[in-house]
């Protein structure tokens, strides 16, 4: 298992997709233009939703 202590399975998630969020918003070095993408967590877990939402991921939870 390689979920380290003090980081759980929802925070490596979170973190996966905060990582994937930030490098589709890098600026494009081609044009020097930012690039406005967004990422939306999807998940049945409604507390991952409100970590996630605290940290700036636009969540919404699945019924």
């Amino acid at each position: 298992d390689d979920i380290h202590i003090g980081e759980s399975h929802d925070d490596k998630i979170i973190q996966c997709a905060l990582r994937f969020q930030r490098k589709l918003n890098e600026t494009d070095k081609s044009t020097n233009k930012a690039k406005t993408k967004g990422v939306v967590l999807l998940t049945e877990d409604v507390n991952m939703s409100v970590i996630a939402m605290s940290m700036g991921m636009p969540a919404l939870t699945l019924a």
